[in-house]
């Protein structure tokens, strides 16, 4: 275990990632891996805070 030998793990927050090499780089790399060869979509999950945001905003283009 880590505590036990005495280690200190901090977690610092990230604003964004855009402009961060390695962070652009994780999202190709990750944007590549879910696709296969072929193109098509590998994983199709769509995160649950994904989904409410753009029903909210979907409903309120259709409310203005």
């Amino acid at each position: 275990m880590l505590e036990d030998q005495q280690w200190t793990v901090l977690f610092n927050w990230v604003k964004a990632r855009v402009g961060i090499a390695g962070n652009e780089m994780a999202d190709r790399l990750s944007k590549k891996a879910a696709t296969d060869n072929m193109g098509q979509l590998v994983y199709d999950k769509i995160p649950r805070e994904t989904m409410i945001t753009e029903g909210k905003e979907i409903e309120m283009t259709k409310w203005q």
